[in-house]
């Protein structure tokens, strides 16, 4: 009888949870469905507007207080034997770090040494490329050092000079590569987090500078492939103050709203003797520099009636910021055919990269950055002219960030840190912003404190952004 009722537990558990997995399951299906028939027209799957309408979804709620994200990552996981998807191997490029230490010498016995180590490494996969590069380089150039082609700014902060020896460059470099495998690691990591797959895996291969994704499911590989792919993109920004953007997001706000009000008054009958609540786009400006209290937060940012169509989201206590369950929706109306006629093209709402805890509650920040949202004008400044970041404190023990340049990239600071002191400039990775410093006072050499209140772990985290923008990300 005692093992009788163990058996009843036990069935009555694994019951639970099989209907528990099976319950996202069958939710995450009719998400999935119900992007399908949005997609769709006269027979025909939209494959770029499916994939649009499960991103806008993504951190919205889909069922009760779960978002999109919540149910994929509690459905049942089939693997890729049962379900298909994705196996892909990606690998970060020695030969490229190797050249960006060597700040893309055009030495010809450097180059030659380059591709006949390229050559070699087909055949001897298990042996480090820095070996064979060196080995190499003996073989073109007999009795050289290193030093000459690695003694430059670029490692200026590794204390690499003419008198250092081959060894400790070698080590050096192997040392470089390595974080920059961690980095693309972590970058691989944030990305796949993106596609919504259930049971995603990802690790490194030791020995190697391979990373391997496996993504169960994925249905649409030409998307996942390009954004695995593709080179971390790094950016600096300048940022517009409150005063200068407000004028435009209470111009679109109050288009949004008009248009809203169209479309209720052509699908709600009117009552007598009733006025609809209209939202009051004019008081952006206020509400933007006003420090609301986080005791005043809503307890549902969704469900918001004050403001307009637009503003009735930005819920954040003390900054322009949304829910996070609001996000979906905003992105739509930030992406609407009327933000792009209202606002101005050079004028790009991203989202702060760690949303924050208020009241119980998850905000976003939005930073409106001077991005060009038709891609034809390229950032003031990218990740490549960065040499070093590492994280480090500041006179108070306090953890800050230093970065350094290279003499383009210093000169180019130089300017836009002149042209902005008190301002903000913004770090941008990927389209999300990991940081948006005041500039205090023009910075010429291209060394930068960067200070923000940081954790450790936060400045440590905003070094390795700084850095995966210098080097390739896997190919």
């Amino acid at each position: 009888m005692r093992n009788k009722g163990i058996i009843i537990a036990l069935t009555v558990v694994v019951s639970v949870l099989c209907a528990y997995f099976l319950f996202f399951t069958y939710v995450s299906r009719g998400v999935q469905q119900k992007a399908v028939a949005y997609a769709t027209h006269s027979g025909k799957l939209n494959e770029i507007q499916r994939q649009h309408y499960l991103d806008s979804v993504w951190r919205a709620p889909v069922f009760g207080p779960y978002t999109y994200r919540d149910v994929r990552q509690n459905e049942l996981g089939l693997g890729l034997d049962l379900k298909g998807g994705m196996h892909v191997t990606l690998e970060v490029s020695p030969v490229e770090i190797v050249r960006a230490m060597a700040a893309n010498s055009k030495e010809a016995n450097f180059n030659k040494a380059l591709a006949l180590a390229q050559e070699r490494q087909k055949t001897n996969s298990g042996t480090a490329f820095t070996t064979l590069f060196y080995q190499a380089y003996q073989e073109v150039a007999p009795g050289k050092k290193l030093a000459p082609l690695f003694a430059n700014s670029v490692n200026k902060d590794r204390k690499i000079d003419l008198n250092t020896s081959d060894a400790k460059i070698l080590s050096t470099i192997n040392k470089e590569e390595e974080d920059a495998i961690d980095r693309s690691f972590d970058i691989l990591r944030k990305r796949v987090d993106k596609f919504g797959v259930n049971q995603p895996n990802i690790q490194r291969v030791k020995g190697t500078g391979r990373i391997q994704v496996e993504l169960p499911g994925v249905d649409n590989p030409d998307r996942v492939r390009k954004l695995l792919q593709g080179q971390a993109k790094l950016e600096f920004y300048e940022v517009w103050s409150q005063q200068e953007f407000a004028p435009y997001l209470i111009q679109l706000d109050k288009v949004l709203t008009d248009k809203e009000k169209v479309i209720k008054a052509a699908t709600t009958p009117a009552t007598a003797g009733t006025t609809a609540a209209a939202g009051d786009s004019s008081s952006l400006a206020a509400q933007l520099a006003k420090k609301t209290p986080a005791s005043k937060a809503k307890t549902d940012s969704a469900t918001a009636q004050q403001g307009g169509a637009l503003t009735r989201y930005f819920t954040m206590p003390g900054a322009l910021g949304v829910n996070l369950r609001d996000t979906a929706r905003v992105n739509q109306l930030l992406r609407s055919d009327e933000a792009r006629a209202s606002l101005p093209p050079n004028l790009t709402l991203l989202y702060d990269a760690k949303p924050k805890e208020l009241n119980k509650q998850s905000f976003i920040q939005l930073i409106a950055v001077k991005k060009d949202r038709t891609g034809n004008t390229a950032a003031p400044l990218t990740g490549e002219v960065v040499s070093d970041a590492r994280m480090d404190y500041d006179q108070g023990g306090r953890p800050e960030v230093s970065m350094s340049m290279n003499p383009s990239g210093s000169k180019k600071w130089q300017r836009m840190t002149a042209a902005n002191i008190g301002k903000q400039v913004a770090v941008v990775l990927d389209d999300v912003v990991y940081s948006d410093p005041v500039v205090q006072s023009e910075i010429s050499g291209g060394n930068t404190q960067i200070s923000g209140n940081f954790s450790i772990e936060e400045a440590q985290d905003l070094a390795q952004v700084l850095k995966a923008g210098k080097l390739p990300a896997p190919t």
